[in-house]
C-alpha cells in the first residue's frame, strides 16, 4: 500500500512528461521576461544618458551666459568708473 505522502514518487511517465513540459514553459517564460527587462533597462539608460547630455549642454550654455553677462557688467562698471574719474578730473581742472 502506498502512503499518500509519497504519491509524487508514484508518478507515471505521463506525469513526469507534463512536469518537464511545465518546467520548460516556465523557463521559456522567464527567459522572455528577462529579455524584456534587459531591453527596457537599455532603453531607460539610453534615455537617461540623453537627458544627462541635454542638461550638461544647458548648464554649459547658462555658464557661458553668466560669464558674458558678468563680463559686460564688469566692463560697464569699469567704463562707468573711468567716465566718472575723468569727469571728476575735468571738474577739478575747472576749479583751478
Amino acid at each position: 500500500m502506498t502512503s499518500p505522502h509519497f504519491s509524487s514518487y508514484d508518478e507515471g511517465p505521463l506525469d513526469v512528461s507534463m512536469a518537464a513540459t511545465n518546467l520548460e514553459n516556465q523557463l521559456h517564460s522567464a527567459q522572455k521576461n528577462l529579455l524584456f527587462l534587459q531591453r527596457e533597462h537599455a532603453s531607460t539608460l539610453k534615455g537617461l544618458h540623453s537627458e544627462i547630455r541635454r542638461l550638461q549642454q544647458h548648464c554649459t550654455d547658462l555658464t557661458y551666459e553668466l560669464t558674458v553677462k558678468s563680463s559686460e557688467q564688469t566692463g560697464d562698471g569699469t567704463s562707468r568708473s573711468s567716465e566718472l574719474k575723468k569727469r571728476c578730473e575735468e571738474l577739478e581742472a575747472q576749479l583751478k
